[in-house]
């Protein structure tokens, strides 16, 4: 018989006493719940929230650019409402930054008073229904019913160019053109300030050319210049006597013409040697002189040595043509 494998040897298990040992540990004694409990603070109500409006964006796609511009055509599409499609006011709003500023001016409009500009071609009398609005929307636009009703200060010293006919053309087109009062009188000052500068650039070239004159004669008269301009002051109060207003605006008129005053002077020198005018002229212009050396050389046998002329002769009218001479070349003294 064979013999039994040796091992542990297992304690026997001591039985468990249910009193003595129990298998589940007690469980821990729990305090006591204080029976009092504090109240709870009543919650508020919700308000109810309020139901949003359906929001309807209009579809801008394909017509609007990555830039910002509008697309060709753009107020044509039919993507946008029917009242405004194809409005050509919208057609010079070419990108979004036009129709931000139109929008925000056209907010800025909003109660104030608008009154409707006739087109060019409009009747006369759409025309004067505007302007009597516009009167009435403010009084400083008015225009005067009339042309007569149009006044003006001339300035002084400017008559003689604002006569009565440029002042009554003046207002019948400042009438026909709607201007106000205001308007007129600023328009009339703009002129008469302007007259007034032409006046004045006018009486510096008139000025400029009379010395241009005056040296012009100087220079033909030379030494005699001052007896010539007597001669013709002499000839002109001859010819007017005692009518001194009608001298004097024949002077203003004429004074200045260098070609008058020589006409004047060759008269007067012409009367003074008919004894016709009692003047002296001791003094030769350099034309004169001219002629006068021209004569001289003339004289019978000066140029010729053959001639019976006399040594003592053809001295003393050499001497004549030198003095001819510087009067007609004063320069060359």
């Amino acid at each position: 018989m064979p013999e039994p494998i040796a091992g542990p040897v297992v304690a026997p298990v001591a039985p468990v006493d249910p009193v003595v040992n129990p298998v589940v540990a007690p469980v821990p004694t729990v305090a006591p719940v204080d029976p009092v409990v504090a109240p709870v603070a009543p919650v508020a109500p919700v308000a109810p929230v309020a139901p949003v409006a359906p929001v309807n964006l209009l579809d801008v796609a394909g017509l609007v650019k990555p830039d910002g511009s509008f697309v060709a055509d753009w107020h044509k599409s039919d993507k946008l409402p029917e009242e405004v499609r194809g409005s050509e006011s919208l057609a010079v709003i070419k990108n979004l930054s036009d129709l931000a500023k139109r929008t925000v001016h056209a907010e800025k409009m909003v109660g104030k008073n608008k009154i409707a500009v006739p087109k060019a071609d409009a009747d006369p009398a759409e025309w004067a229904a505007f302007n009597e609005e516009i009167s009435k929307a403010n009084p400083a636009y008015a225009k005067p019913s009339t042309a007569d009703e149009y006044k003006f200060d001339v300035p002084e010293g400017l008559e003689t160019l604002f006569t009565d006919e440029r002042m009554t053309q003046s207002k019948e087109l400042a009438h026909k053109i709607g201007v106000t009062q205001s308007q007129f009188e600023q328009f009339m000052q703009a002129d008469a300030e302007a007259s007034v500068a032409a006046q004045a650039v006018a009486e510096q070239e008139q000025s400029r050319i009379h010395d241009e004159n005056v040296l012009a004669l100087k220079k033909e008269w030379g030494e005699a210049y001052a007896e010539r301009q007597h001669v013709v002051k002499r000839v002109i109060a001859e010819a007017f006597g005692s009518n001194k207003t009608g001298e004097m605006d024949f002077l203003q008129k004429y004074a200045g013409d260098p070609d008058f005053v020589r006409f004047a002077a060759t008269i007067g020198a012409r009367m003074v040697e008919s004894k016709a005018l009692v003047a002296e002229l001791t003094q030769t212009t350099p034309h004169e002189s001219l002629q006068k050396i021209k004569d001289l050389k003339a004289t019978p046998g000066y140029l010729s040595m053959a001639s019976d002329m006399t040594a003592e002769q053809r001295t003393e009218i050499t001497k004549q043509i030198r003095e001819q001479y510087t009067i007609a070349y004063p320069d060359q003294k």
